[in-house]
């Protein structure tokens, strides 16, 4: 059986993500931030204060993507301390 890939756009991903964080309706927050940040890398790597204030997310939704962040740096210790 192969393991089918699956590309998902930014909106997906980060509705895809927020999903886990209790986010309702993500999809509507996932546009927002895309809007407001441009970029998914961006989002990623922004800082957790902007990510609440410009981006509209609780703290739970910010520790998801800062864990997903994290993991596709090289300085995960880093990244997941501060």
């Amino acid at each position: 059986m192969a393991i089918e890939e699956i590309d998902l756009g930014d909106g997906e991903l980060l509705a895809f993500a927020l999903n886990f964080a209790g986010s309702s309706p993500a999809a509507p927050v996932a546009a927002h931030l895309l809007d407001e940040f441009g970029d998914v890398e961006v989002i990623l790597a922004s800082d957790p204060s902007d990510l609440r204030s410009r981006g509209g997310l609780d703290n739970r939704s910010v520790a998801i993507l800062k864990l997903l962040h994290a993991f596709r740096s090289d300085n995960r210790r880093d990244m997941l301390l501060n």
